[in-house]
């Protein structure tokens, strides 16, 4: 996936008007004000005469009394936030009462605490107050479906889509937000249920659009799909099963058959600004980035002050190099006070694609919130690139102290800005600084190798090589630094030759280590075998590097009119190379 089309999909995802509903949050049931039901016995009147003895309580007195006792001692245990006191007072209370709302309270606490046999009596006993209540056979059945018992489960489902006040099609529709949020085995066993309910509903489209948005949020496109096709079928005007199977086509990596359905639809609701949204998602997906881009555009023409849609825009017209488009959007953005954080830093990456060092320092440096780091991490490269390596190194510091999670990251940039300044001591100190910190950073023991080279400490490189190697022993980057280290540094050629054949063998195609291969083949003299591999590798990348040795093959070979044509080629690409100058004093 190209450059920020994650970003760009994450952005436009909340905005889209979603098929399949969320998994409610988490939350217990709220406390409404204490039940009781009233004395079963009257008071007495005034005009009688008092009695002679003080009367022994009733039962229904004594049930009341507990009754009350249970539902304020649920109440307080539930606003003191211990759910589960609060849970066991209400099935008490639940027992007691004929009040139905409390065994629904103490149902659905249950069933949010996971307790399922506390749950099953509370349903039970809400099912026996209330028994033509959909709700009560809604719980009762879930509680059944998490325990496993699918057959009892499918009873009580029909039971409440029988009961449903508006009809089948709305008890489907509170059966979809009833189940999705099923996991683990029961989800299994509510698709099931829900698959044998709408075969007795063959009539229902809504039976099999909750089929599908159920199998869908259950990762089983193939049966949302099929389920979608039978909706549309019996619905053919209604879109929401159109859109289902575009989903389920896409879960299936079938994009490509999604995009022509979507186009269709379109052109038949033309002003339908979620299914514009969906199409331009889609085209995002498949990375079809010109096409969601111009989807984006008339999003926006239709709701100019969606930020979120904007943001896309400003990110697709960035990354297809539309850089006026992009920046518009942007400064739109910012005008209107919405995602400027986001702007900003998009803004300033804009300035450094145009080389526009001075405006993009300006922007980072605006920049707050989750892009913060990032921006500090870029000012420090800019700063880098103009020569100011103190300022820089000051940047990373400060961010090492605001940030700590991206310490290894900036150790990595300034050591490496020590490297590319030459000082390379001091870049193998900040090196071992880092490592004492994150022993287990492979970046940073790799930056270090690579230093210790440079300094000529092959020994040190090599225990780094051999340690990341230990902990990555197929990673082809180490293979090829350790192989090319002892062919080029030492004389142990076929050992290091070794190694990078195999990383050859692990990838083949990157120019470094066809470079490698054919060096390594120059120091054991295979000199036709090299020549082959660095022609192929320079045909790759016109890396200085590998342009000298491809030069030095040629020149050992004869081929010196071809060795100085190269040469020469080169050194107009790069004429401050170090390594061309070298090469070309050798062959002086």
């Amino acid at each position: 996936m190209p450059l920020l089309v994650a970003a760009l999909l994450s952005a436009c995802a909340i905005q889209s008007r979603p098929v399949i509903l969320p998994e409610p949050s988490p939350e217990p049931p709220a406390v409404e004000p204490p039940l009781t039901e009233p004395p079963a016995a009257e008071l007495p009147s005034a005009t009688e005469p008092a009695p002679v003895a003080k009367p022994q309580p009733s039962v229904a007195d004594e049930i009341s009394d507990r009754l009350l006792f249970h539902v304020l001692r649920a109440e307080l245990a539930g606003n003191q936030g211990d759910l589960q006191q609060s849970q066991e007072a209400y099935l008490e209370a639940a027992r007691l009462s004929r009040d139905p709302r409390l065994a629904e309270r103490a149902a659905r606490l249950a069933l949010y605490l996971h307790d399922l046999p506390a749950a099953r009596e509370a349903a039970q006993r809400w099912l026996q107050l209330a028994p033509n209540a959909p709700a009560a056979h809604e719980m009762l059945a879930l509680v059944l479906l998490r325990g496993g018992d699918a057959d009892s489960a499918l009873r009580h489902l029909r039971q409440a889509l029988a009961l449903a006040p508006a009809g089948a099609a709305a008890g489907f529709e509170r059966l979809s937000q009833l189940l999705a949020r099923e996991t683990g085995a029961s989800k299994a066993l509510a698709l099931a249920a829900v698959e044998a309910l709408a075969s007795e509903h063959p009539d229902e489209p809504q039976a099999y659009q909750t089929l599908a948005e159920l199998a869908l949020r259950f990762e089983q496109p193939e049966t949302a799909l099929a389920a979608a096709e039978q909706a549309q079928r019996l619905a053919p005007d209604w879109t929401a099963p159109a859109l289902l199977s575009v989903q389920a086509h896409l879960r299936m990596g079938e994009g490509e058959r999604a995009i022509p359905r979507l186009q269709e639809l379109l052109d038949r609701q033309p002003s339908d600004y979620d299914l514009r949204l969906q199409y331009a998602r889609a085209l995002l997906e498949l990375e079809r980035l010109e096409g969601a881009l111009r989807q984006f555009e008339l999003l926006l023409q239709a709701r100019p002050d969606q930020a979120q849609i904007r943001y896309v825009a400003a990110l697709l017209a960035l990354e297809l190099g539309e850089h006026e488009k992009a920046r518009e959007n942007l400064l739109q953005l910012i005008n209107s006070g919405q995602r400027s954080d986001d702007a900003y830093f998009y803004l300033g990456r804009l300035a450094q694609l145009e080389g526009d060092a001075r405006g993009a320092m300006r922007w980072f440096r605006q920049v707050q919130g989750q892009h913060r780091p990032e921006a500090l991490l870029r000012l420090a490269v800019i700063l880098g690139e103009q020569g100011q390596l103190a300022a820089a190194r000051g940047q990373l510091q400060e961010l090492r102290s605001q940030y700590p999670e991206q310490a290894a990251r900036s150790y990595l940039l300034e050591a490496g800005l020590l490297r590319e300044h030459e000082r390379l001591e001091e870049a193998a100190a900040l090196y071992s600084e880092a490592l004492s910190a994150h022993p287990e950073d492979p970046d940073l023991r790799y930056g270090r190798a690579l230093t210790y080279v440079l300094l000529g400490q092959i020994e040190a490189a090599e225990e780094d090589l051999r340690l990341l190697l230990a902990a990555y022993p197929d990673e082809p980057m180490y293979l090829n630094a350790l192989g090319y280290t002892l062919v080029d540094m030492t004389e142990r050629y076929q050992e290091g030759f070794e190694l990078i054949q195999r990383a050859y063998e692990l990838d083949p195609d990157i120019p470094a280590i066809i470079d490698s291969m054919g060096w390594a083949l120059y120091r054991l003299q295979r000199l036709d075998e090299a020549r082959e591999m660095l022609l192929q590798a320079y045909a790759l990348d016109q890396d200085s590097e590998i342009a000298a040795h491809l030069i030095e093959v040629l020149w050992r070979l004869g081929e010196r009119d071809e060795a100085q044509r190269i040469l020469t080629e080169a050194l107009q690409r790069k004429p401050d190379s170090r390594v061309l100058h070298d090469v070309r004093e050798r062959l002086q």
